[in-house]
């Protein structure tokens, strides 16, 4: 690399690291406040969670429009392994292998990532933006082996929309009614009945047999071409046959104690 390259380079980061700052600068109380209670939840120190923040202009965004008029009733705050931030964050690993992978903290609105890891949701129970103190917060982890539609589900409901319904006092031509208070209970009974049906369907697929599969290896074999092309590569053969292998191990394991016969 030339010097003149160098000092391109330099001046980059410099611009890079110039545009994080500045985005700390937006940090101010009502979303500091957020930070550490979303580092609270986690576990974590504020400036963890400040880190990850800051990594994305996209970040601060959909905090800014939480807390707009017309904006989110809920964002997420998300941790879990995943790779490094890029340069554009103004954040620098060097010496650091470019595939390297590390906790860290982003915030979303749910419309663009699959959740894994441990997330808190932050939302709303009112209009007033300018506050922090109507927000709730619900601490909810996902196993990224034990994943599904359910379980985003029934930690919905069991975190948000089952307390929420238990402590309002907005029924409308209910609260006047006769039969008012008795649909209300039966109604929230009926709620409570399908939050506990949810929760057991997430524990019998928690529990369901899993093949756990090589993220690497399929992807060198999920195409036609690509197949043939590995089927006289000993060492992928070999590969192959051991995660098969592992497979039956597990049948083996599980069909007896299911009584059912292997043989």
């Amino acid at each position: 690399m030339t010097s003149q390259q160098k000092e391109t380079v330099k001046a980059k980061m410099a611009k890079l690291k110039q545009a994080r700052t500045e985005r700390g600068g937006r940090l101010h109380g009502v979303y500091r406040a957020v930070i550490d209670m979303v580092a609270f939840y986690l576990n974590e120190e504020t400036t963890f969670v400040e880190e990850g923040v800051l990594d994305s202009e996209q970040h601060l965004v959909i905090m800014e429009n939480f807390f707009a008029s017309g904006g989110p009733q809920a964002i997420i705050f998300n941790c879990a392994k995943r790779s490094l931030p890029s340069h554009d964050s103004g954040r620098f690993f060097s010496g650091v292998p470019k595939d390297s992978t590390a906790r860290r903290v982003i915030v979303s609105d749910c419309s663009d990532i699959d959740l894994s890891g441990m997330s808190v949701l932050v939302y709303r129970i009112s209009e007033n933006r300018q506050s922090s103190e109507d927000l709730m917060y619900a601490v909810f982890q996902i196993d990224d082996e034990n994943a599904s539609i359910i379980s985003y589900v029934y930690f919905l409901h069991d975190l948000v929309t089952k307390p929420q319904l238990g402590r309002t006092s907005t029924w409308g031509e209910m609260n006047r009614t006769i039969k008012g208070p008795e649909n209300k209970k039966n109604f929230l009974d009926d709620f409570a009945g399908y939050v506990n049906f949810l929760k057991m369907t997430k524990t019998d697929l928690d529990g369901a047999v899993k093949f756990e599969t090589d993220k690497k290896l399929y992807d060198m074999l999920k195409e036609p071409e690509k197949l043939i092309k590995q089927v006289t590569n000993i060492s992928v053969v070999n590969w192959a046959e051991t995660i098969v292998r592992s497979w039956m191990k597990k049948m083996e394991w599980c069909c007896p104690a299911a009584g059912v016969d292997t043989e």
